[in-house]
């Protein structure tokens, strides 16, 4: 890459600062949506960008690889069928496309197996008064047992149906991916049983015998149900009744909170940027009351200056309802707002992931947003924090592996006491049911 003098670099962010990718600043978003970038005219011309003297450190080539990535049949264009739960559809998606994919229910209800399950289960169901509300009695009757669980996994892996094909292209599979249609199958069907299966107990217990029997009674499991619907439809029943709707709470993100962020997106030129986005992970404050924590808004600062020196088109804030626990204020939320209040950046200049609970997830999670919302994936994402974390980020391959079986990086570097770049890997597409809050 061609080095220039830092006055040079200077100068030429600054004019940058006035025209950016679409004529308009990041600081006020005024202007028309043409796409123009004065450093296309520098000396920088292959690349179509400049690092200013003071971010000079900041080389995405450390990173960058020159393997092509593997997007392991994820087609960003496929749209996940939807249920009436957004937290059914964000936590258990494999279950939602079995329930709703046209040729699914038919071939289960063919299936000897599959279909006498579902009508002991509908059985079960009306038989719940017996359970008085008592969380293990319910899950004994609406659950499986390990036995019945693989006969599951086996029979759902021999149905010859879309449904391999489908999970392959929602990303939400991308652990299994590799497998073989049966195989693919009956591990999704696995993880997602287990993960089903705890949320009901964790929450169950949480809510308390009077509301889960109500849930209940408020719960339509369907006139002829699926054999896993009666336990899914509770479960996520009980969630939103005791408010841990956090994994859906600001869904659909992409027309809400990310509307204006994601439209501005189709017209930039991420070649006229060393990176695909700024990362600022989020910081809970652990007292009720406080909005942003003073390290959240030092994270954004960080952030803020790395965005108007041009390192990239997006800052992308990560953080849920985590610190304290079930707080209204959403990490990622507030730093978007403390961002366009205190620094002037525009809205469509600012991407949230409002659900991260965990260092680790956060990088999970952006990645996510980058290769659904159609960010060149081989291009780094500059993780950017304070002098404590970006160590810690750094060293976190090892947590991911346990917590995520997987690490959410093709590459990661560390490039300043304040920066760390990362490659995406697709397989952060996976959904993990296990933790439902933040799947």
């Amino acid at each position: 890459m061609v080095r220039v003098p830092a006055l040079v670099a200077a100068l030429l962010a600054a004019l940058w600062l006035c025209s950016c990718e679409s004529g308009d600043s990041p600081i006020t978003g005024d202007g028309d949506d043409s796409e123009t970038d004065v450093l296309e005219e520098s000396a920088q011309e292959e690349s179509g960008w400049v690092l200013p003297g003071e971010f000079a450190a900041l080389d995405p080539a450390i990173c960058t690889l020159s393997e092509p990535v593997d997007l392991r049949g994820f087609e960003a264009s496929f749209t996940s069928p939807a249920s009436h739960s957004l937290v059914a559809d964000r936590a258990f998606p494999l279950l939602v496309l079995m329930s709703r994919l046209p040729e699914i229910p038919a071939a289960m209800q063919a299936d000897a197996t599959l279909d006498g399950l579902a009508a002991a289960r509908a059985q079960a169901w009306d038989d719940l008064d017996n359970c008085a509300g008592g969380c293990a009695c319910i899950l004994e009757a609406l659950g499986f047992t390990p036995d019945e669980s693989a006969g599951i996994a086996t029979a759902l892996g021999a149905l010859d149906t879309t449904l391999a094909s489908s999970m392959r292209a929602s990303g939400n599979f991308t652990r299994y991916t590799p497998q073989d249609d049966p195989t693919l199958v009956a591990q999704a069907w696995n993880e997602h049983y287990q993960g089903l299966a705890e949320a009901f107990e964790r929450f169950c217990n949480e809510a308390g015998v009077q509301t889960v029997a109500a849930a209940v009674q408020q719960t339509d499991p369907g006139l002829t149900p699926l054999f896993f619907e009666p336990l899914l439809w509770l479960t996520v029943r009980v969630m939103e009744d005791i408010g841990r709707d956090e994994a859906a709470r600001y869904e659909p993100l992409a027309d809400q909170e990310n509307k204006a962020a994601v439209t501005r997106l189709a017209s930039v030129n991420f070649d006229n940027y060393p990176f695909a986005a700024i990362v600022n992970p989020g910081q809970g404050p652990d007292e009720d009351g406080i909005a942003l924590d003073p390290a959240g808004a030092e994270r954004s600062d960080l952030g803020a200056a790395r965005l108007k020196a041009g390192l990239a088109p997006f800052i992308i804030t990560s953080g849920g309802h985590v610190h304290p626990d079930r707080t209204t204020y959403c990490e990622a939320l507030q730093m978007k707002r403390y961002l366009m209040e205190t620094h002037g950046i525009a809205e469509d200049h600012i991407l949230i992931d409002p659900y991260a609970r965990h260092t680790t997830t956060n990088l999970r999670n952006v990645s996510r947003l980058a290769l659904r919302y159609g960010m060149p994936p081989e291009k780094p994402l500059l993780i950017t924090s304070d002098i404590f974390q970006s160590p810690y980020i750094g060293a976190l391959g090892k947590r991911c592996e346990q917590e995520l079986f997987y690490q959410p990086w093709r590459s990661m570097e560390h490039l300043s006491d304040n920066d760390n770049c990362m490659v995406i890997s697709p397989v952060s597409l996976h959904t993990a049911p296990g933790d439902p809050l933040d799947p």
